[in-house]
Parts: structure tokens; sequence; C-alpha cells
């Protein structure tokens, strides 16, 4: 098993607090026995609350998702690192959802890793892929990245 990254982002919770962000990959399809696996996946957590990104893609796979978990969908403003940084930074602790198109995900992990902005094609995403970030005082710990498990057929 890949050791997790770390990365200094940005100092927004206090010492000892952290903050598991759940960030899942939309590309605007529609498959609902994905978007049910991504559920199901997702409620295995307590979850605080899920956030997406004002686009198309991200929106609508947000509250199918919501949707299955019970949960209402809240929208992060700015589709870029700073939405994410502002919401992040507004939290206590615990574990949010957070529904973004393909792109502004690679962005996101592209930033946290230092991969300059036009080379975030390297960084895929499947539809409905989760990746795994946890926020702790000012160091994100990536543990994954497109991770699919979820939604692959069982053997």
């Amino acid at each position: 098993m890949p050791k997790p990254t770390t990365a200094t982002f940005w100092s927004a919770s206090g010492q000892g607090m952290s903050i598991k962000v759940l960030l899942v990959s939309a590309l605007g399809v529609n498959e609902p026995e994905k978007e049910k696996m991504v559920a199901s996946l997702l409620e295995t957590y307590t979850i605080s609350g899920v956030y997406t990104v004002a686009t198309e893609a991200a929106l609508t796979l947000a509250g199918r998702v919501a949707s299955l978990m019970g949960l209402p969908v809240q929208t992060v403003g700015d589709p870029t690192c700073l939405g994410l940084t502002e919401l992040v930074g507004s939290l206590q602790c615990g574990t949010i959802v957070l529904v973004a198109d393909e792109k502004t995900t690679q962005i996101f992990i592209a930033n946290w890793l230092g991969i300059p902005k036009d080379s975030v094609h390297i960084i895929r995403q499947e539809h409905c892929a989760v990746n795994s970030l946890v926020f702790h005082g000012n160091r994100v710990v990536i543990e994954t990245v497109n991770d699919v498990c979820h939604i692959q057929p069982s053997n």
C-alpha cells in the first residue's frame, strides 16, 4: 500500500483538529449504479456535510448522492482551491464530502502535490472516484487519489 503524501497548504484548523474531505469526482455522465455505490461507500463515514462546486456535473452528482444519503447539498461559491480552503477553514473537525468536476478535482490535488497547473492532466479521475484528504493543522495528507474500488465489479 502506498504511503500517504503530505503537503503543507495553509493553517486553518487548530492544533489537534482534523477534517477529512472525501473529494468525489463528477464527469457529467449519468451512471446511477456508480452513484449508488459511491453513496453506499460514503454512508460508512459519519458525514457532517455534502458540498459541491457550482458546475453542472458537480451539482448533478452531488444532488443524486446527497439524496441517496438523505442529506442536503451546500454549494461552495468559488470552484477553486480558495473555495475549499475557506470551507475547511470554517469547520471544526469531522468528515465532509465535496463533489467537484474532473478539472477542479485535478487542480485541487495538483495544488496540494505541487504539480504545475499545466500538468494537471496527469492526475486521472474516473466518474465517482473518491479522493481522500485529511487536513490537520497546517498539513494536508492525501490518503487516496482516484480510488474506484467501491465501483469495481465483484469477482
